[in-house]
């Protein structure tokens, strides 16, 4: 029974994850008889910071989910890092890979104030950061990332804050 699971995807992009996020609480609302649109508003965060993208994602959850009215109240373009959230049971997703000489140099001075984010660091260094603190007590964190920051310098406080503040129960290497 997932209508009382908070779930936030930060980086939604076009909403290839959320969709299948969407349809597991489609899937838990039909077998225990709860309102997926109230589900879906109580339980169901997103960002983008892309305006397009987080639009195709709107428009692709209205498609595949017509009783969900108005999910664009979750579904928000917005800076995930600049931005405030309540704290969730389930953060999911694919960080954005932007490589630290890519980013805008407006744009920096914010991103510094991420203890994780020094050095040379990727730009998903304080997305994880920024979503592991927004955790319930006991929430799960799942991201598809690149493993680099597992043993280059730019990642070695958030190996750290990890290390300290949380327990990885897996690790996934899907190469080779």
């Amino acid at each position: 029974n997932l209508s009382q699971v908070t779930i936030m995807e930060p980086s939604c992009g076009e909403g290839a994850i959320l969709l299948a996020i969407v349809q597991r609480l489609a899937e838990s609302s039909a077998a225990f008889g709860f309102d997926l649109n109230e589900a879906f508003h109580h339980c169901v965060f997103a960002s983008d910071i892309d305006t397009e993208k987080t639009d195709i994602c709107i428009r692709q959850i209205h498609a595949a989910f017509p009783e969900i009215v108005h999910p664009e109240k979750n579904i928000v373009a917005e800076d995930y890092l600049l931005s405030t959230h309540s704290s969730v049971d389930i953060v999911v997703g694919n960080p954005p890979y932007i490589r630290y000489e890519e980013i805008p140099e407006d744009k920096l001075a914010d991103y510094r104030a991420f203890p994780t984010f020094f050095y040379r660091a990727d730009i998903y260094v304080p997305f994880f950061e920024k979503s592991l603190s927004e955790l319930n007590p006991g929430g799960t964190h799942c991201f598809i990332c690149a493993n680099r920051w597992m043993r280059n310098q730019y990642g070695k406080k958030l190996r750290q804050l990890i290390a300290q503040y949380y327990s990885i129960e897996k690790i996934v290497n899907l190469e080779g």
